[in-house]
């Protein structure tokens, strides 16, 4: 049972919800998102900012605040809310030094007045100089640098007020996805984004402002598919020639996306968590991460699609 509440400073209201109810979360740079129409009642008095949460019988999935109301009509208000993650698309200019991403995150949320819950300790302390950048892109910078020193995969998220930043690994939900229990699925294969067989890093001498490269790369898979590169600029040549190697060794793949539709839903999956994935009877059951999902509440009934990478489908 989907119970929803809006939050005044005022007042707590209850209203029934007229169509389908949807939740969204992404694993990279975007807030999560709940929209859902209500019957218009002139009694109800909120505006935008006002909090939402909504509920899964008495468990809490989501806690955001309203950004945009339409009314219309036919006596029926849409209403877009989004959880704390919206204020990370704030641009800011940040310079840290021997920062872990989890210190960082909550440097930020200290600076914006945001609620941090418990995180993980990534453990690499990073150093680094973000001029008008995102508050996004500061977090994915430093989970990314995360990532090509450690190898663990980080998300950051909100979870029902807090965020938080997790290693992807200690964030399994123990169902089973696959085509016996979706409507449907699409497996894709592509080397259109975030795959190159060269990294190139370039780093600046502030004093006599040589420059220095660094680079890695894989000349078979070049002959197959052109040179794809990536180029980044780096603050310090420490380690270099590795950070290289790693980074293509991540990126050297096509990248590889089964999304799946209308499976039965549950509220513990959500962009970032592991799901076990199993095409066939037949085939071996793997854990996937979760890049996106579509939670659908309509008519008593909860279902869910979802956009996995990893496992299997990458070898």
């Amino acid at each position: 049972m989907i119970k929803l509440i809006i939050i005044t400073s005022k007042a707590k209201y209850e209203p029934a919800v007229v169509s389908g109810l949807t939740w969204d979360t992404e694993r990279k740079s975007t807030p999560g998102k709940a929209k859902f129409q209500i019957i218009s009642d002139p009694s109800m008095k909120f505006a935008e900012g006002d909090a939402v949460e909504i509920y899964d019988g008495t468990k809490g999935f989501f806690r955001g605040f309203i950004f945009t109301i339409s009314t219309s009509g036919d006596g029926t208000t849409d209403i877009t809310a989004y959880d704390q993650l919206r204020y990370f698309k704030n641009k800011d200019t940040r310079s840290y030094k021997s920062k872990t991403a989890d210190a960082l995150l909550k440097l930020i949320g200290n600076d914006y007045g945001l609620s941090i819950g418990g995180c993980d300790k990534t453990g690499l302390a990073l150093s680094k100089v973000e001029d008008d950048a995102e508050l996004f892109a500061m977090m994915e910078d430093a989970m990314y640098d995360t990532l090509i020193g450690t190898g663990k995969l980080y998300v950051l998220y909100d979870d029902f007020g807090k965020l938080r930043l997790r290693d992807c690994e200690n964030m399994q939900v123990p169902i089973l996805i696959g085509s016996e229990t979706a409507g449907g699925y699409t497996l894709t294969s592509s080397i259109d984004n975030e795959t190159y067989n060269r990294v190139k890093l370039v780093y600046t001498d502030n004093s006599s402002g040589k420059k220095s490269y660094f680079v890695a790369e894989d000349t078979k898979t070049q002959k197959k598919w052109g040179l794809l590169q990536k180029y980044e600029t780096i603050n310090s040549t420490t380690g270099a020639n590795q950070i290289a190697k790693s980074m293509l060794q991540i990126s050297d793949t096509p990248v590889k996306t089964l999304k799946f539709k209308d499976c039965f839903g549950d509220i513990r999956v959500r962009a970032g968590v592991l799901v076990m994935m199993k095409m066939n009877p037949e085939a071996d059951a793997n854990w996937m991460l979760v890049e996106k999902a579509t939670h659908n509440f309509k008519d008593g009934a909860h279902f869910m699609d979802l956009t996995l990478k990893g496992g299997a489908i990458n070898g």
